[in-house]
């Protein structure tokens, strides 16, 4: 195998890890935004001196929206794990593509230099294989679809 081909291999091998890595870490700021939000929603300010301590139906209310959120936190927790075990999946994937494509098609044009650099992380300076090209790709039109207005900036490129 050339040194080109185990860039190559490597660089399908980076590009899987960092995808997966960008996916935990959208995953741990969405779990830490909504535990942000339920404390400062469920957690009350200092009374006032003049306020009237809560009704029995406030505190009722407080309750119910305490457990809401408990649920929804829950929820998120669960999708975490799943995104997880979703991206340990795609990581035995990417072992397995290396070995076959290394064995059976060493000159994938698509693990071939696509002529652009990383510009930040752990990879700057070092050239980006097509294929990371096309994730990028991807990446953008669903970022944009959920409403990111610059999707290189919570990409690594």
């Amino acid at each position: 195998m050339s040194d080109g081909q185990e860039v190559s291999m490597s660089n399908l091998i980076d590009d899987t890890l960092d995808f997966v890595g960008h996916e935990l870490q959208v995953a741990r700021d969405r779990v830490e935004d909504f535990a942000h939000a339920l404390s400062a929603s469920v957690l009350p300010s200092a009374p006032e001196p003049k306020l009237k301590p809560p009704t029995l139906k406030q505190v009722h209310q407080l309750e119910n929206r305490i457990h809401e959120l408990e649920e929804k936190l829950k929820a998120t927790q669960r999708e975490l794990g799943l995104k997880k075990a979703a991206n340990e999946g795609l990581m035995a994937q990417a072992h397995a593509l290396k070995a076959a494509l290394k064995a059976a098609y060493p000159k994938c044009p698509l693990l071939g230099p696509s002529g652009k650099v990383w510009n930040s992380g752990p990879m700057a300076g070092k050239r980006k294989s097509r294929l990371r090209i096309v994730w990028e790709q991807a990446f953008d039109v669903e970022a944009k679809r959920l409403g990111a207005a610059d999707p290189m900036k919570i990409r690594l490129s």
